[in-house]
């Protein structure tokens, strides 16, 4: 049931922060395949999500990406901005981590243009941060600031602690 994919899900983020990363892909596994199986096409995208952020974690780049790639394919038409976003930031995070700069940039002005339109300041700033960094990569120092100084802005006036 969703519920029981939940639980797994919630189960796997606490792995995840214990740093057992193979025990969190486990249980995020097991997450994604009864979403699959029930089709809870919401938050299929969410479980491969998770999936590539612990990849990340490894860095295993790669896998990652492709883990992105799939949730980025699986999402419905209607996900909500917070979610469509998020992926898109993690991609281009993931490109960033890659050393591929264009793809990096690409996805995370997407993230960021999505972020803007909806409000979304908590993911607004992953993407300010996934800018700055790859500007800073370009050695685009000046263009690397503002997008801090962005960023910082966004968790002046906001309670989310998404830059730590």
């Amino acid at each position: 049931s969703i519920d029981i994919a939940s639980a797994y899900n919630n189960i796997g983020i606490v792995y995840d922060r214990m740093g057992a990363f193979s025990k969190a892909a486990e249980i995020h596994l097991k997450s994604l395949n009864i979403r699959k199986e029930i089709k809870d096409t919401i938050n299929i995208p969410i479980s491969y999500t998770n999936l590539a952020l612990i990849n990340q974690q490894l860095n295993q780049y790669q896998v990652a990406l492709e883990l992105l790639i799939q949730a980025k394919r699986s999402l419905i038409k209607n996900a909500s901005p917070f979610v469509v976003a998020n992926i898109l930031t993690n991609i281009g995070q993931t490109y960033y981590l890659l050393n591929e700069y264009d793809s990096a940039l690409y996805y995370s002005n997407l993230s960021y243009d999505i972020a803007k339109r909806a409000n979304e300041f908590y993911i607004l700033g992953f993407a300010c941060r996934n800018l700055g960094e790859i500007a800073t990569g370009e050695k685009n120092y000046t263009r690397a600031i503002a997008h801090y100084k962005e960023g910082l802005t966004l968790a002046e006036s906001s309670s989310n602690n998404y830059l730590k």
